[in-house]
């Protein structure tokens, strides 16, 4: 019995210490002589037997800030056109923002507003956007819509924007067509399409449009040979470049073997004397006998 009795006492006074914990001791921000006088954000101050202590907001309300008061504030409510950003917590209120479709109306969203976007735009994040590549929104619709795929082998007419959808043409002939541009001809006259300044043609377009076929490119054996020959020239020139060290070193071993060889005067002829004395015939040596005649 008094182990029991015992159990009992020890449970109720974990209980106290954890609720004094909770209320008391976690939530006072400023004490005065043992008694709290400023509670923390989400906390609430209620004086007890004179002593102030404080207790956690309940359910439904919050306190943003330190304060002294008895009771925090209401959360906001988001219903009807209203949904929830962010739920509301014993620190910060609530956050609504309007359904999908409609549009926030003032700086806290007060009220919720039917609201269409021009052609081209949805409604994405609160406001008007454009659509996004490969979408487009014509007049009357609310969301983007993305572009029709044309089937294989219908060549595409004209090409989507954001306000308008493809139109795909007649099936692609296999017969060569002379490279011409003309104009569309259509059975109705064409409408305008607000905001994108583009006539778009509405009804069915008759095979008259051809598209100009770009010309041949340079042929493949073509691109080859220029390589080669590119190719070529480069590799003689490093052959060239990497041989002229030999090359010179050739050069002065043949000059070298060169100066090994004596170099023989050349004989010139004579010089004839321009003047030259007459040759004496043999017999002219002799002395010739004076000849005395008698007087």
């Amino acid at each position: 019995m008094e182990i029991g009795f015992w159990i009992l006492f020890l449970g109720l006074l974990v209980l106290m210490s954890a609720d004094a914990d909770e209320h008391y001791n976690n939530g006072c921000q400023k004490m005065s002589r043992n008694c709290c006088v400023l509670c923390n954000p989400g906390y609430r101050l209620n004086m007890v037997t004179g002593c102030g202590q404080c207790y956690r907001c309940p359910q439904g309300s919050f306190m943003e800030t330190t304060n002294n008061k008895s009771s925090c504030q209401r959360c906001k409510i988001c219903e009807n056109v209203f949904e929830y950003s962010r739920k509301c917590t014993p620190t910060s209120n609530a956050v609504c923002k309007c359904t999908k479709g409609k549009i926030c109306v003032g700086e806290n969203c007060e009220k919720c507003a039917i609201y269409e976007c021009p052609d081209g735009q949805e409604i994405r994040e609160q406001k008007c956007t454009d659509c996004p590549s490969g979408t487009f929104k014509p007049g009357g619709e609310s969301k983007c819509k993305p572009w029709k795929i044309c089937p294989i082998g219908v060549k595409v007419v004209l090409n989507g924007t954001r306000t308008s959808d493809v139109i795909c043409g007649d099936a692609v002939s296999h017969t060569t067509e002379p490279t011409s541009t003309t104009s569309n001809r259509v059975t109705q006259r064409p409408r305008v399409v607000p905001g994108d300044k583009k006539i778009v043609n509405v009804h069915s377009v008759h095979k008259n449009i051809t598209n100009e076929e770009p010309g041949p490119g340079p042929s493949v054996n073509a691109v080859v040979i220029h390589v080669l020959i590119f190719g070529g020239v480069i590799i003689s020139l490093a052959i060239l470049f990497c041989s002229l060290p030999y090359i010179k070193k050739w050069i002065k071993k043949i000059k070298q073997e060169f100066k090994k060889f004596p170099i023989q005067p050349v004989k010139t002829p004579e010089q004839e004397d321009p003047c030259p004395f007459p040759v004496k015939e043999q017999g002219d040596d002799e002395e010739e006998e004076p000849i005395f005649r008698e007087p």
